[in-house]
């Protein structure tokens, strides 16, 4: 990956999914993995929303 890639992913403010493909035996890409990258406070920032009384727009 790019070093602009991985400083650009480091700025991220929520979560963000990523996903690698292979090319299948039909010759379609199919989905290989897919996992998120969160950032580094991202359990305290969940918990406290979780704790949140919810609100409705």
């Amino acid at each position: 990956m790019p070093p602009q890639s991985i400083r650009r992913l480091s700025e991220v403010l929520t979560p963000t999914m990523v996903a690698a493909y292979a090319r299948g035996i039909d010759g379609n890409y199919e989905e290989a993995s897919c996992g998120f990258i969160v950032p580094d406070d991202w359990p305290e920032r969940s918990l406290a929303y979780a704790a949140s009384p919810l609100t409705t727009i």
